[in-house]
């Protein structure tokens, strides 16, 4: 008896020691700033003019948006929980009002989303940012207008998000 239940208590450590593993493959980059270009598809005068216009919005409104260019989300496969466990790892928006927004986009990987916090979910529905990839984003991606898709798509997300 002793046996079965020293197995048992080693095969239980032994998991949660291997839950810490999985974990530690989530980690992800500590953030360079309002533009994370991690992909490397922006010039630096194009990061400063997207910061430039996040940092105004975000005086005028305390709302708050982040931008990340990715190419590997890690151990993550589905772009939603990349987005939803990267915006709550660096704190995205206040953590009163839960006002943050991520950009994230992947020219490697041919994806592109956009995550909000739960209080910016009330006027940035699903539906319209869905709409704002559809719209305003994608059309120039398959130009090879990365920047352009990301200022054109944060620029009505800004306009709706007043």
């Amino acid at each position: 008896m002793k046996n079965i239940l020293l197995f048992v208590s080693i095969f239980i450590l032994s998991s949660c020691g291997s839950k810490k593993i999985v974990d530690s493959q989530k980690k992800f980059p500590t953030p360079t700033g309002y533009v994370n270009d991690f992909e490397k598809t922006l010039t630096k005068t194009q990061e400063k003019a997207l910061s430039k216009t996040i940092v105004e919005f975000e005086k005028r409104t305390t709302n708050q948006i982040a931008i990340v260019t990715f190419d590997s989300m890690y151990s993550y496969t589905d772009i939603k929980d990349f987005g939803t466990d990267l915006g709550n790892e660096w704190g995205i928006g206040t953590e009163e009002m839960d006002n943050g927004l991520l950009i994230l986009v992947s020219q490697k990987l041919k994806q592109a989303r956009i995550s909000t916090g739960l209080g910016t979910e009330k006027i940035l529905t699903d539906s319209i940012c869905s709409e704002v990839i559809k719209t305003y984003m994608l059309p120039r991606f398959k130009e090879d207008k990365m920047y352009e898709g990301i200022k054109a798509g944060m620029e009505a997300l800004i306009k709706q998000w007043k």
